[in-house]
C-alpha cells in the first residue's frame, strides 16, 4: 500500500481515535527496522515504559528482547512539561546520535502540543527539532496524533506522510481501516 514502505528520512503522521492501532503500527515499524539492522527508539509521552513493553509483548512484539540486544529502546517521558521539552528533546537527540538510530516514534504529538501555552511554539518545535532529526540524523520518524480530525493541523502540513486509522463496524464485526491521506515521494 505504501509503495515499498515509509520513505527514508521522512516524517509520517499516524492519526486516529483510541483503539485504531496507532501504537501497534508504530511498534511494528520499529520492530521491522530491527530485523533490517536499523536501531529504533520509541518515545512515549503517554504510557509508562514497563506497561508499554508488557502490552506489546502480549501482541508478539518483544521490545524487552530488542532492548537487551541494543536494537531498540523505549523512552518514557510522561512527566515532561513545557519548560522541560527542550531538555527532553536534547535527551532524544543525544540518544539518536549516540546509538546511530535510524527509526524514531514519538507517541504522541497531541500530548506534547498540550504542554505548550501557545500553538506557535509546538509548530516551531516540529519544524526545528524534528526536521533536524530527519535531515541531519537521517532518521525516519513517525509522530502519533490522537484523534482522526487532523485536517488543517500543523502536524499534517509539516509531515511528509499522513496515515489515518479508523475503526468500522460492519454486520456486528469490528474492522480497522487505513487511509493514506498523503505520502510524498511515493506513488501511494
Amino acid at each position: 500500500m505504501l509503495d515499498g514502505g515509509l520513505p527514508r528520512k521522512s516524517l509520517t503522521l499516524v492519526a486516529g481515535e483510541p483503539g485504531t492501532g496507532k501504537t501497534i503500527l508504530s511498534a511494528h515499524f520499529i520492530s521491522k527496522g530491527t530485523l533490517e539492522g536499523e536501531r529504533g527508539l520509541y518515545v512515549t509521552f503517554s504510557e509508562e515504559k514497563a506497561a508499554f513493553i508488557e502490552n506489546l509483548a502480549a501482541m508478539g512484539l518483544p521490545f524487552h528482547e530488542m532492548e537487551n540486544k541494543n536494537a531498540a529502546y523505549v523512552m518514557d517521558l510522561l512527566t515532561v512539561r513545557e519548560e522541560g521539552l527542550n531538555s527532553a528533546f536534547e535527551l532524544i537527540l543525544r540518544r539518536l546520535e549516540d546509538t546511530d538510530t535510524k527509526r524514531l516514534v514519538i507517541d504522541s504529538f497531541s500530548v506534547i502540543s498540550q504542554t505548550f501555552g501557545e500553538k506557535i511554539n509546538a509548530r516551531i518545535m516540529l519544524h526545528s527539532i524534528l526536521r533536524r532529526i530527519l535531515r541531519e540524523m537521517e532518521c525516519t520518524t513517525i509522530i502519533i496524533s490522537e484523534g482522526e480530525d487532523i485536517r488543517g493541523s500543523m502536524e499534517s502540513y509539516v509531515s511528509d506522510g499522513v496515515l489515518l486509522l479508523r475503526k468500522k463496524e460492519l454486520d456486528g464485526r469490528q474492522f480497522r481501516e487505513l487511509e493514506i491521506a498523503k505520502m510524498r515521494g511515493t506513488a501511494a
